[in-house]
């Protein structure tokens, strides 16, 4: 009886564990600081298109032409 309990208090303890979990896994989905996310999108953004544009600007140059 005595091992039962103690089992049947480790998993009560368990489960409140992983409710907290899951609580702090569904904050952190839903409490986004919308400005960062944002300014952090459209940094990325404009980081990869200058990315692509310096890559199409140098496609169509050779060595013998940047040495100039």
């Amino acid at each position: 009886l005595g091992t039962q309990l103690n089992e049947l208090e480790s998993l009560d303890s368990l489960g409140s564990d992983r409710a907290l979990g899951q609580t702090q896994q569904m904050s952190d989905l839903v409490d986004v600081d919308w400005n960062a996310t944002i300014s952090s999108y459209i940094m990325q953004q404009t980081a990869l298109q200058a990315s692509y544009k310096a890559f199409t600007d140098m496609q169509g140059l050779s060595l013998f032409q940047l040495n100039k």
